[in-house]
């Protein structure tokens, strides 16, 4: 929201606040997400469009933390899990840098170009200097990070979608897969005393207990527009490709991920 006034403790409370850009006369109290639709429909914020019209919006190809775990279980994928985890990291960060939100064919053509300038600071640079490595470790990740949206590319053309996506990283949270809270919250099963047990007793999917060491760590969230067919074919068939591409790619990702991070 623009000038982030109004997550903040005073729009929480009876207190409020006037939003930036907002006449004096509109003050935020006790916020609520009425309040933020309101605010999105008349303050021109960019999103809004997207957010409102149906025909642009974006769809989650799996909508939950709980579905990103079932999808990306450290069972199915082994040791992928974390070369995805790393390359993901990777890639959601170099499009941040050059401001990249959607993932279509002019980020792609972006994508190229960042690579080429890549490969020719290799050139300038003697091979035995310490830029020099440094240099091609990065020309290897720009190499990943084109493959992996020609596989988006592919995998649009293929299925007759847009090839219009987004990638949200959702480090940014703390969620319960990663703490003990949503083990000792009590559930009543029945009537008497007996019958109240914690969420962690009759669950191993939830609630950070050690025998959930193999759920993923970090969750990300991939978005497309116009999906045509059944969401849940289109979900499992997506991470397919992404299965198939992580470990064909496996030494690269080792090789220019595992120590280096991306600049």
């Amino acid at each position: 929201m623009p000038g982030g006034t109004i997550f903040c403790e005073s729009a929480l409370t009876g207190k409020g606040v006037i939003p930036t850009r907002c006449h004096k006369s509109i003050k935020v109290k006790y916020l609520c997400d009425d309040d933020i639709v309101f605010l999105m429909k008349n303050l021109g914020i960019g999103a809004a469009h997207s957010f409102f019209c149906r025909k642009d919006r974006y769809a989650p190809l799996w909508k939950s933390e709980a579905e990103f775990c079932a999808l990306f279980h450290k069972d199915v994928w082994g040791d992928d899990l974390l070369r995805l985890k790393r390359m993901f990291e990777g890639f959601t960060g170099f499009l941040r840098r050059l401001d990249i939100s959607e993932i279509n064919s002019e980020a792609r053509r972006t994508l190229n170009q960042e690579l080429e300038k890549a490969r020719k600071g290799v050139r300038k640079i003697s091979r035995d200097s310490t830029k020099s490595l440094d240099k091609v470790v990065f020309v290897g990740q720009r190499e990943i990070f084109c493959s992996f949206a020609d596989v988006l590319e592919r995998f649009s053309k293929d299925k007759g979608c847009p090839f219009k996506y987004q990638i949200l990283d959702a480090k940014m949270f703390k969620s319960g897969f990663e703490t003990g809270k949503l083990s000792d919250i009590l559930i009543e099963l029945g009537e008497s005393e007996g019958d109240i047990v914690k969420f962690g007793n009759i669950t191993r999917v939830l609630g950070g207990r050690s025998d959930n060491s193999n759920l993923p760590k970090n969750v990300y969230y991939v978005f497309a527009k116009k999906l045509n067919g059944d969401k849940v074919r289109l979900s499992r068939d997506l991470v397919d490709s992404v299965k198939r591409f992580v470990h064909d790619n496996a030494e690269k990702i080792d090789r220019f991920f595992a120590a280096v991070k991306e600049s």
